[in-house]
C-alpha cells in the first residue's frame, strides 16, 4: 500500500520542486532498448558536446588540447578518445581548480571517495549530473525488482554517521520516505549477526542492497544456524567483487536471485545485472567506458584498466579517468535484448595486481579461485610481504577442528620461487569503508603511469 501511495505522491513532489530525476529515468529506460549502433551514435553526440564545453571552460583540458595540437572538433566519437591522455587522481590533486569548469566554480557538489585502498580522492559534480546518476542507479536497481518507495534493507555504510539534531532528523525522514532501513556493515561481527538476522526477519524487505562481504556473513550465519527470513524479490550486491561461491551462499540463504552491480563514488552505477544474468550492463548511455592494457591499447575479452568518461558532469568533466579498477568488457550483447554492452567481470583493483619474482603480474582473484573450495576457511586475506614472500591469513569455519593447508603446494607450483605460510587468525579487519580485502601488498607502491 505504501508503495502505491509513494508512486502517486512522489512524482507530484518532484514536479513541484522542478527536479528532473524521474524524467531522466524514463529517458534511460527508453535508451536501454536502443541498438548498439544507436547507442554509439548517442555516445558520440554527448561526447562532442562535453569536449566542446571542456575546451571552452576547463583550463586543464584547454591546455591539453593545445599541447597536442588538437581542438574539440578533432574528438568526434569514442574512437577519437585515445588522442587524449589518461586523467589520474594525482593530476587532479596537483591542479584541482584547473579541472573545474569556470561557469560552475563554487556551485558544484563536493564529494569524496572512501579511500578503501589508501587512495582517498575529492572531486565535484554539477546538480544536473547528480539527478542523472540517481536515474541510472534506479534503472539498474529496477532490474533486480527494486523500486522507489519499496520496502528495502541496506547492509551498507551508516548514513547517519556524524549527523546530529536537525540534520539527523532530516536524514532519517529521507530514508524512511524511500522505505529504506539500514544495517551498518561497520557493526557486523559474530556478536551482532543474530541481531542483524532478527532485524531482517521483522522487516521482511522486498529487496536487499548489501556489501558483498556483509550479505555473505549474514547468509552464512543463517545457513549455519538453520534459520530463514522471508525471501525478498532480489538481492543487489555491490562495493566489492562478487565471486560465484558468494552468489551461491546468498541465493541459498535468502531464497532470492542475486543481481550484482559495479559502481563508485565518482560515477555511481557503472554496471548492473539484468534478469538474464549474462554479465553487467554498462551504463553506456550515461558513461563512456574503455578498458586498456598497460601500454594504453584498448582490450576486449580480457582484463584491462578501466577508463571512464562521464558524459554529463559539466561541473568537473572527467575524460578518460582511471578509477583504479580492472574489468573485462564483452564483445557480444545480452540475450535480454538490451543494446547496452556488457562487463563480463569486474576483476579488482589495479593496486591488487600481484607482482611475482619471474616478472608476471596476476590478478588477486587468482587466490579466490584457489582457496574457494577449502571448506575449512571462512575468510582469508593474502598479504605480500616481499616479492617472493606471502602470508595467507585465514579465519577458520570451525575453531575446534585441526586445519590442513594443502593449497600452499598449489601456490608454490603456480607462482614459482615463492615462500608461503598460513596464519590462523581470530578476525580479518574490514577497511575504513567496510570492505574486506582479498589482497594486501606491503611492497612499495609503484608510481602511476598515465
Amino acid at each position: 500500500m505504501y508503495e502505491l501511495i509513494f508512486s502517486a505522491v512522489f512524482p507530484l513532489y518532484e514536479a513541484l520542486r522542478r527536479r528532473p530525476m524521474l524524467r531522466y529515468l524514463r529517458e534511460y529506460e527508453r535508451n536501454q532498448w536502443l541498438s548498439p549502433d544507436k547507442l554509439k551514435e548517442l555516445q558520440a553526440r554527448k561526447l562532442r558536446a562535453l569536449v566542446e564545453h571542456a575546451e571552452r571552460e576547463v583550463p586543464h583540458f584547454r591546455a591539453v588540447l593545445k599541447a597536442r595540437g588538437l581542438t574539440a572538433a578533432d574528438i568526434r566519437g569514442p574512437e577519437d578518445l585515445s588522442k587524449l591522455p589518461i586523467m589520474t587522481k594525482e593530476e587532479v590533486r596537483g591542479a584541482y581548480d584547473s579541472f573545474v569548469a569556470t561557469s560552475h566554480a563554487g556551485k558544484n557538489y563536493r564529494k569524496a571517495t572512501g579511500g578503501s585502498t589508501g587512495d582517498p580522492f575529492q572531486f565535484e559534480c554539477d546538480l544536473d549530473s547528480e539527478y542523472r546518476r540517481l536515474a541510472v542507479m534506479w534503472r539498474g536497481y529496477r532490474w533486480a525488482g527494486a523500486n522507489l518507495g519499496r520496502r528495502s534493507a541496506y547492509i551498507w555504510s551508516w548514513p547517519y554517521a556524524g549527523k546530529t539534531g536537525w540534520k539527523l532528523l532530516k536524514e532519517k525522514a529521507y530514508q524512511k520516505l524511500f522505505g529504506r532501513t539500514f544495517f551498518s556493515v561497520f557493526d557486523l561481527s559474530d556478536r551482532t549477526l543474530p541481531q542483524f538476522a532478527s532485524g531482517l526477519r521483522k522487516l521482511r524487505p522486498q529487496f536487499m542492497v548489501c556489501y558483498v562481504s556483509g550479505g555473505v556473513a549474514i547468509g552464512e550465519w543463517l545457513l549455519e544456524n538453520g534459520q530463514r527470513i522471508p525471501p525478498p524479490r532480489g538481492i543487489i550486491t555491490g562495493a566489492e567483487p562478487l565471486h560465484e561461491a558468494q552468489r551461491a551462499v546468498l541465493e541459498k540463504a535468502f531464497g532470492a536471485p542475486v543481481f550484482n552491480t559495479y559502481g563508485g563514488r565518482e560515477f555511481m552505477l557503472m554496471g548492473a545485472e539484468c534478469p538474464a544474468h549474462e554479465g553487467l550492463h554498462v551504463s553506456a548511455d550515461h558513461l563512456l567506458i574503455e578498458t586498456v592494457d598497460e601500454a594504453g591499447n584498448p582490450v576486449v575479452g580480457k582484463p584491462g584498466r578501466v577508463l571512464v568518461t562521464d558524459l554529463h558532469n559539466y561541473g568537473m568533466p572527467f575524460l578518460r579517468y582511471a578509477n583504479g579498477d580492472l574489468a573485462t568488457l564483452e564483445e557480444r550483447t545480452c540475450s535480454c535484448g538490451r543494446g547496452l554492452p556488457l562487463f563480463r567481470s569486474i576483476d579488482g583493483r589495479e593496486a591488487e595486481l600481484v607482482p611475482l619474482p619471474d616478472g608476471r603480474r596476476i590478478p588477486s582473484l587468482y587466490f579466490v579461485h584457489i582457496l574457494k573450495d577449502y571448506g575449512q576457511i571462512r575468510y582469508f586475506q593474502v598479504v605480500q610481504l616481499q616479492l617472493d614472500e606471502f602470508v595467507i591469513q585465514v579465519v577458520p569455519t570451525r575453531r575446534d577442528l585441526p586445519m590442513t593447508f594443502e593449497y600452499e603446494d598449489k601456490l608454490r607450483a603456480d607462482l614459482g620461487a615463492i615462500r608461503v605460510r598460513t596464519e590462523v587468525v581470530e578476525e580479518i579487519p574490514l577497511t575504513k569503508s567496510g570492505k574486506r580485502r582479498v589482497f594486501v601488498s606491503k611492497l612499495a607502491r609503484p608510481s602511476t603511469v598515465p
